[in-house]
């Protein structure tokens, strides 16, 4: 992903979906990770594992307000 693209949801984003397994609906909440331009999906890390997510169907819930520095990580 490069900087000049324009996505709804950005790495560090805090969202929230409905996942349904089994015919148990629940509802996650976690953060984007990656992003993937084939098929307009986003990773989403929440506190058991990874999902991949339709754009559409993420919610979000707080924008990441600052990246890191590259000064900063090499610290």
């Amino acid at each position: 992903m490069t900087d000049k693209t324009k996505h709804r949801f950005h790495i560090g984003d805090l969202v929230q979906f409905v996942h349904n397994h089994l015919n148990v609906t629940n509802i996650r909440t976690g953060l984007v990770m990656n992003y993937s331009d084939k098929k307009s999906r986003f990773k989403v890390r929440t506190e058991t594992r990874d999902f991949w997510v339709d754009g559409d169907k993420l919610k979000l819930l707080s924008k990441a307000q600052n990246k890191l520095k590259k000064s900063a990580i090499k610290s």
